[in-house]
């Protein structure tokens, strides 16, 4: 149901669209959407930011308003498979939208590829940012040989690469422990080939965490992996530099912008299970080089501090409220 709640003095409506009702509950949602976003429209407004290359952007696209809008773009809106059809209908948003706020540069390119744009002017990235309050240190790594990961078990974040890598690490730290928090269509597949690789003693599944709890996870490990196929950004690669723990991640899109050419963490090519278990045999043996990552991923993470993710949208706000 609809529900209206007041956030820091802002009015907040929240309007249901679920795709998971079935077709004709969803497509009285689309309607009832419509219908209010309308009137909402009418009761005015100097600027409108909309949140995903979605079904609301297209919503609002529909309603033929000449009021200025900008498009936030975050990852699945942009990479997952559309009609051509519903193609057609993301560039005229784009299009016509004042700003293209894209959480990555990697983001923002494939968009232009994908519809066959130029963002040019448009165009403002503003990285994900964390509430790094949230997130407290140990003063000191840890000390037994445990590799973290943390996503949803589908095929593009990759963990079977993971698994596979961890199997090789194995066989040279036998005291070696794969902690993976998540759950997911792949999860099965992924205890099975544990077992297959006869690693399935070593390799901890966690299944679902609440968010809250995902610190306490990451911190458990000397090493943090992020093994993805594909990632717009990885916001997790944050929350594992913010409590101070070092990390390898796949050269698999926006995550490079945090990394920087290796020099706030290791990155390997995607699929690439060798080289991922030569890094993370190289981070357990070298305790030197774990602290300098550590201490580096520490200061690197204070760069997208929540804060500073809300100053650079109020700036685009301001910038465009005429």
């Amino acid at each position: 149901k609809e529900s209206i709640e007041n956030v820091h003095g802002i009015r907040v409506v929240y309007l249901p669209l679920n795709t998971s009702h079935g077709k004709i509950q969803f497509a009285m949602e689309l309607v009832h959407a419509r219908k209010r976003l309308k009137q909402i429209i009418k009761e005015g407004y100097d600027f409108v930011s909309i949140q995903y290359l979605g079904y609301f952007s297209a919503i609002f696209h529909s309603l033929n308003t000449e009021n200025r809008y900008a498009i936030s773009i975050h990852g699945t809106d942009v990479t997952g498979q559309q009609s051509k059809p519903i193609k057609i209908i993301q560039k005229k948003i784009v299009e016509n939208a004042a700003v293209v706020i894209s959480n990555s540069y990697y983001l923002a390119s494939s968009l232009e590829q994908k519809l066959d744009i130029s963002l040019q002017t448009k165009l403002k990235v503003i990285w994900n940012g964390i509430h790094l309050e949230n997130y407290v240190p140990d003063k000191m790594l840890v000390s037994d040989n445990t590799i973290v990961s943390v996503g949803r078990f589908v095929h593009k974040k990759g963990f079977d690469v993971l698994i596979e890598a961890f199997a090789k690490v194995n066989k040279q730290y036998a005291d070696a422990n794969l902690v993976l928090a998540g759950d997911g269509v792949e999860m099965n597949n992924c205890k099975q080939l544990a077992r297959k690789l006869a690693i399935q003693d070593s390799v901890n599944f966690l299944g679902l965490v609440d968010n809250k709890q995902i610190p306490d996870v990451i911190k458990k490990g000397k090493i943090f992996v992020l093994p993805s196929r594909n990632e717009s950004f990885g916001i997790v690669v944050l929350e594992a530099m913010a409590m101070g723990i070092p990390v390898i991640t796949t050269d698999s899109g926006g995550v490079r912008e945090i990394i920087e050419d290796n020099r706030y963490g290791y990155i390997v090519p995607v699929e690439n299970s060798e080289l991922l278990a030569q890094k993370m045999i190289e981070l357990l043996h070298d305790g030197g080089k774990c602290e300098e990552l550590r201490k580096r991923g520490l200061s690197r993470v204070q760069t997208f501090s929540i804060k500073n993710v809300i100053s650079k949208y109020d700036e685009v706000i301001r910038e465009n409220v005429k």
